[in-house]
């Protein structure tokens, strides 16, 4: 979820076909600044580095299964992937 402080429009109405102009007003700029630098700064994959110890993460549920990849660099941990699947339905 990304952190926008207010909404980055003032309109009651958000419909697809709405054509009301929007007011672009001081507030709106800074959540739309704050959702830009959300944006940028996300996860990053990191370059695998040989030296460095590797961590998989795994996670799975009756519908989901899910996996991480990092590496320990210096301390903090890299991702290196990410892997998400859902689970086939069986007839």
């Amino acid at each position: 979820m990304l952190p926008l402080s207010k909404p980055a429009c003032n309109s009651s109405s958000h419909k697809k076909r709405d054509k009301t102009q929007l007011k672009w007003t001081s507030d709106a700029k800074a959540a739309f600044q704050e959702f830009k630098d959300a944006l940028v700064n996300a996860t990053l994959l990191a370059h695998p580095r040989q030296s460095a110890p590797i961590i998989l993460s795994t996670d799975a549920s009756n519908t989901t299964i899910g996996a991480a990849l990092h590496q320990v660099h210096k301390g903090q941990l890299e991702p290196l992937a990410f892997f998400s699947r859902k689970w086939a339905k069986l007839p």
